[in-house]
Formats: C-alpha cells, sequence, structure tokens
C-alpha cells in the first residue's frame, strides 16, 4: 500500500525546481520533491506537475470522475519520492528485487540507476482500487467547502457520483500541508504528510 502510495505521488509532485529553495527553477529533480500550491507565498508554483490532471476546458468545469481520474493518473510521469532533504524515502522489496545492489546512496547518486528504477516503476499498473480509494480520500477533505450538488454520473452505474475538481483538490491538499508545521506560512505536501493522508483508506482494503 505504501509502494502504491508513493507510486501516485511521484506522479503528483514537482519534478522541477522552483523558485525561491535550494533547487534551481526549471532544473530537473531527481525526485519527486513535493505537492506545491499555487496559495504558498515563496514556494509558489504557477504549474505544478499534477496541474495536467484538470487540463481541460471540460473537467476544468466539472471536475473528475473517479475513472477519469484513474486514467489520467496513469499518464502522469512518475518520479522516485524525495523522503527528506537528504535524500528519497525508503525502497520497497519490489524494487530490491528487480535491483538487487540498489540501495538508498545509489538511487541519490547515481542518474542511470535512478532513471532505472524510474521508468520501472512508471511502466508498473497502479490497481484500481488503490486509485479509487486515494481519489476519495481526496475528495472527502475538501468537500466541506464544495456544494453539495457538485456531481456528475458514474461510468458504471449511471448514479450521481461526486468529483474531484482542482478547487477542491488545491483545498484538500492545503488541509494536509497545514498540519505540517515545517511547511507552515509555505504550503506544500510532502511524501511523509502525503501518506499519512492516505494511509488510513488504503489500510482499510487490507483489514
Amino acid at each position: 500500500t505504501v509502494f502504491e502510495a508513493g507510486k501516485v505521488f511521484g506522479r503528483l509532485a514537482d519534478h522541477r525546481g522552483i523558485s525561491n529553495t535550494k533547487y534551481i527553477p526549471d532544473l530537473d529533480l531527481p525526485f519527486a520533491l513535493w505537492v506545491s500550491l499555487p496559495l504558498s507565498r515563496r514556494l509558489k508554483n504557477d504549474r505544478p506537475q499534477w496541474k495536467p490532471l484538470f487540463d481541460s476546458s471540460k473537467t476544468s468545469r466539472r471536475g473528475l470522475s473517479r475513472q477519469e481520474f484513474v486514467d489520467r493518473i496513469r499518464r502522469l510521469p512518475f518520479k522516485y519520492p524525495r523522503g527528506d532533504e537528504f535524500g528519497p524515502a525508503e525502497i520497497p522489496a519490489v524494487v530490491h528485487e528487480k535491483f538487487p545492489n540498489l540501495d538508498i546512496g545509489v538511487l541519490k547518486s547515481n542518474k542511470d540507476s535512478r532513471n532505472n528504477v524510474h521508468a520501472y516503476l512508471d511502466a508498473m499498473e497502479i490497481p484500481e482500487d488503490d486509485l479509487y480509494r486515494m481519489y476519495d480520500a481526496m475528495f472527502s477533505a475538501g468537500q466541506r467547502t464544495k456544494p453539495a450538488d457538485a456531481t456528475t454520473r458514474d461510468e458504471g452505474t449511471g448514479a450521481a457520483a461526486p468529483v474531484l475538481d482542482e478547487k477542491t483538490f488545491e483545498t484538500t491538499m492545503l488541509r494536509w500541508a497545514s498540519e505540517d508545521p515545517e511547511t507552515e506560512g509555505d504550503p506544500v505536501v510532502e511524501w511523509a504528510v502525503f501518506w499519512e493522508h492516505v494511509k488510513p483508506v488504503l489500510l482499510l482494503k487490507e483489514g
């Protein structure tokens, strides 16, 4: 489950440097940094990595259904999550099985090894059920500020279903970021914070 969450975070978090950080603006970063928000003061990113999720006149008006979210998140490019300012997140067992000589030091310092891991994980399917659960977590966290009648039709059943629009996504990420004292005033969602918020819905499946 943490593995699947990492594959989603690695598609939502920034892949390029932004102003007012030690990362040169537009520099291609070795890892997925954090989910940035337009509301941040110093760390504002006008073109965050997650923006293409909502890039169409159709979805900008009514938001994404669960299936549209699944389809689009799978199309976003992946980078391995940064764990902290010193290097990548913990390497999961499935990556060790594929790359037995890989460790955090190699992943941090060796670009070719990093690119191989990125390509391997980018090609791996994210289970649809896990994506549905993460979609629901993002929608429900921001729902308090969303009109109750903002719905679309579920592709499978035809019943009215909630949608995740850009404003709701930003509200969710802002709420999650506000719980991290290290990003107060400059809200961004780091990997550890993202995992803490999606973990309950993913572990619920295992229970």
